[in-house]
């Protein structure tokens, strides 16, 4: 398969009073025509940005893509003028966002919102976008679309907004979704329902690709064929899924990996926790930033940038993580 999006050394920053912050370090990765990748990491890891900055939606005059390239089907999406942009955003590439009660204008009923999304790309009249509308609202599993699509956000629960979101995205069969957080704050029979849309979307039109942002690594293993593990703006470590999960190469991935709950596990056993707080944004400095948190880290780390290490399609980023795993089967 071609590589659908291909991202190269991407930087994104934001001017404070306090200097310029770094969100987004110097971040490469792919997308082929027909996958689903996902990146993981702790809030304030980059993950978002990383999403935004593809869609050169990163919030200005305060944030800046300093440097990088964002191939889309071999163009630069960063070089392309305003207007082309615009064209390109909702149409060939769709984003769902975080937070649907603040996507979703309250002014506006749901089906204004999603017929103008379908208008703005396509030339059709009244009939056509509102039996569109109507296909879309069936689709994501929302009942008596004719009624519902009359009514206003505040009107449907989290879940129901968070379907709406999704057919907003898919509105103009898009080549790539970029799917942010589209599980949080749904409680898990919801979740697994979201997670059931996205896939069946995904099985539906086979040359669509996704790219899902999330902490969850039950929701990136559900759907995702690759993981994409971030750490303070950086890529710590990218493999397929299953080989990630597995075989955890960086100590990051580890400790991420240890914390999730276990069936298993005896019931007063306490959760394992990662100490510390992920660095404040920053200018890049020597060391590798996971360095105070790490329980591997050698006096080398603390002084030099890890090089980037590949086994087989599995990269990372780390002087110790090789002889730390255990690499059996």
């Amino acid at each position: 398969m071609q590589a659908l999006l291909n991202v190269q050394h991407l930087s994104t920053s934001f001017s404070t009073p306090a200097g310029s912050l770094d969100v987004v370090k110097d971040v490469s990765f792919s997308i082929r025509t027909g996958e689903a990748v996902g990146i993981v990491g702790e809030s304030g890891s980059g993950k978002t940005m990383t999403g935004l900055s593809i869609l050169d939606l990163v919030p200005r005059p305060a944030g800046n893509i300093r440097s990088g390239e964002i191939l889309f089907r071999g163009r630069d999406i960063l070089q392309l003028p305003s207007q082309q942009k615009q064209q390109l955003r909702g149409n060939r590439i769709s984003m769902i966002f975080q937070d649907p009660m603040s996507s979703l204008s309250p002014f506006y009923t749901v089906g204004s919102q999603i017929t103008e999304a379908i208008a703005v790309h396509q030339k059709r009249s009244k009939a056509e976008l509102y039996q569109q509308t109507l296909a879309l609202l069936r689709d994501v599993g929302i009942t008596e679309p004719e009624r519902r699509s009359r009514q206003f956000p505040h009107q449907f629960s989290g879940g129901m907004r968070q379907r709406i979101m999704i057919a907003m995205a898919l509105a103009n069969d898009p080549d790539l979704l970029i799917a942010d957080e589209p599980t949080t704050a749904l409680d898990v029979t919801i979740q697994a329902q979201v997670l059931e849309l996205l896939a069946d979307k995904m099985r539906a039109r086979q040359d669509m690709s996704l790219l899902l942002i999330s902490h969850n690594w039950g929701v990136i293993s559900a759907l995702c064929d690759r993981v994409i593990v971030m750490y303070a703006g950086r890529i710590v470590e990218e493999g397929a899924t299953a080989e990630v999960y597995a075989r955890p190469k960086h100590p990051y991935t580890q400790a991420l990996l240890r914390s999730i709950p276990r069936w298993q596990a005896p019931a007063l056993d306490r959760l394992p926790v990662l100490s510390g707080q992920p660095p404040m944004a920053r200018v890049d400095g020597p060391g590798c930033a996971f360095a105070e948190r790490c329980e591997q880290q050698l006096d080398l780390c603390h002084h030099h940038f890890p090089p980037e290490r590949l086994l087989h399609d599995h990269r990372y980023r780390c002087f110790n993580g090789q002889g730390h795993v255990d690499d059996s089967p």
